[in-house]
């Protein structure tokens, strides 16, 4: 991971609350919930079974979208 990912993730987790207690950051970014990059700006495509106990999930016109920050810096920025 490049030095400025490592920044901006460190910033990313500086300024948010995670309800799921940072899973992501505690698996060395191994456990991640399933979404995808469609090019929106802030935010992902979520594919979970069941995303609407997710604090960070949203739903619109009948499909779900990751809001969380982190989740989709890891999505856009390193294809994760």
């Amino acid at each position: 991971m490049r030095e400025q990912d490592r920044l901006a993730i460190k910033k990313l987790l500086g300024d948010m609350h995670c309800p799921k207690e940072f899973v992501c950051v505690a698996s060395g970014m191994r456990v991640l919930c399933k979404a995808e990059d469609l090019g929106l700006r802030t935010a992902l495509r979520c594919l979970e079974d069941d995303p609407s106990d997710c604090p960070f999930a949203s739903s619109c016109r009948g499909r779900w979208y990751c809001e969380c920050p982190l989740r989709v810096y890891l999505g856009k920025n390193l294809k994760l």
